[in-house]
């Protein structure tokens, strides 16, 4: 008898790791764009999380993405996770051509 395996959403996955590993979790966001062979995530978090998302040397990163590919195989699929630094909103500086 094979046993089955729980289905498990990527978007779902990476959402609930990363959310708790940032200090804003209000602000990830996360996108799945599926291709033929290929899904790609894109996960965008506040500037002060990235390197939390990061880790040292890159390794909680590294280990997101294998659990990523990992579930991704089960489905004969590739993925890449990227994370993205959401900017930050400058307030506008006065023109510096405008007359006084």
């Amino acid at each position: 008898m094979e046993r089955s395996r729980p289905q498990v959403s990527l978007k779902d996955f990476v959402e609930h790791v990363v959310g708790q590993i940032i200090d804003r979790p209000e602000e990830l966001h996360v996108e799945v764009v599926e291709g033929d062979r290929a899904i790609v995530i894109e996960t965008r978090v506040a500037p002060v999380d990235a390197g939390r998302v990061i880790g040292r040397e890159g390794r909680t990163i590294n280990a997101l993405r294998t659990l990523v590919m990992a579930i991704a195989a089960r489905s004969g699929k590739r993925a890449v996770l990227d994370v993205v630094e959401i900017p930050r909103i400058q307030p506008d500086s006065p023109a510096e051509d405008a007359e006084p």
